[in-house]
């Protein structure tokens, strides 16, 4: 406060000042490509203020410290890989850490998503690309606590290229079919939008940057307690780019573990349902099917189906410790 001093008995307030106190647990990486050297690529001129909006918000807002937000913009493959990298070096494991990433994505021949950076080449796709699996894995590795990508990587357009581009929810899926290696482990991701749809804009910006800026100036603050938690963005998100497309676009939220593919082999399953029947049966012995217990505790990979399963056949059998 600046005070007008002319009469010191009764000074008068002439300038107030106020300024959020940067939190330094908080992190933003802001990522964004709105130009290719591809010319056949759908143009997406939108996403550098889509990127910067988001930012902005987090820094004067949510109080994400200026000196640890860094903001990328259309660089090749190689800059983007090393400044990302050097700047999750920078974590600690208190930390929050907040993604935004808005650009073009496509699947390519292998159907692995690959982003589109500044060189990224249509023709090329698995060449040129970078991996959204590396992004996901620099993430994972970083020490931070809490960890949150926002992905934007389908955009509306009527270009050739888009018919290899599905949703970006889809994208993230695709990497979570894998049970034995998931790509997510600690990171949850907030997608732009489901199958069959795309991302929506209005007045020059997307739907789904104008609400995570909105979110965290603190309209997603839903219980007024001056804290925004992972499922109060994730509401007000989906709630305000539902109502901004009309229906037209909804995001989605995949958490670690979200997508179980199928766990059990053709060998385990046959194996489950032959004991299965024989458990069913009541002259049987254990003596008779202790080959096929013994079986499926080797073939089951610790699964809790056959675990369950060899489970019953002991109570069956009144072993009850081994049940």
């Amino acid at each position: 406060m600046t005070y007008d001093a002319t009469d010191p008995a009764n000074p008068v307030i002439s300038k107030l000042f106020a300024q959020r106190i940067p939190d330094r647990k908080r992190w933003a990486l802001l990522i964004g490509f709105d130009t290719y050297d591809d010319k056949t690529l759908s143009p997406v001129l939108h996403l550098g203020d889509d990127v910067v909006n988001v930012m902005n918000a987090l820094t004067d807002r949510y109080r994400v410290p200026q000196d640890q937000t860094l903001l990328i913009q259309n660089v090749v493959r190689a800059e983007l890989k090393s400044k990302v990298t050097n700047f999750l070096r920078r974590l600690r494991g208190n930390s929050e850490l907040i993604v935004y990433y808005a650009g073009h994505a496509y699947l390519d021949t292998n159907d692995q998503p690959q982003l589109a950076t500044k060189r990224f080449r249509l023709l090329d796709t698995q060449e040129s690309g970078l991996p959204l699996k590396w992004l996901i894995s620099a993430i994972e590795d970083c020490p931070a606590k809490d960890k949150t990508l926002f992905l934007d990587t389908c955009h509306e357009g009527s270009g050739n290229d888009l018919k290899d581009q599905p949703a970006s929810e889809q994208m993230v899926m695709t990497l979570e079919k894998d049970r034995t290696q998931p790509a997510l482990r600690s990171l949850n991701v907030i997608t732009s939008c489901r199958a069959g749809e795309r991302g929506q804009q209005s007045n020059s910006r997307g739907h789904f940057s104008i609400a995570i800026a909105s979110a965290y100036r603190g309209d997603a603050d839903s219980d007024n307690n001056q804290r925004i938690t992972l499922e109060e963005v994730n509401t007000y998100i989906r709630q305000v780019v539902s109502k901004d497309s009309q229906g037209t676009q909804i995001t989605s939220i995949v958490k670690p573990g979200k997508v179980l593919a199928p766990r059990l082999s053709g060998t385990v399953l046959a194996e489950m349902k032959s004991l299965g029947k024989k458990l069913k049966q009541t002259r049987v012995t254990s003596d008779q099917i202790a080959g096929e217990i013994n079986n499926l505790r080797d073939d089951g990979g610790g699964e809790a189906e056959p675990i369950i399963l060899t489970g019953l056949a002991a109570m069956k059998f009144r072993r009850w410790n081994a049940a």
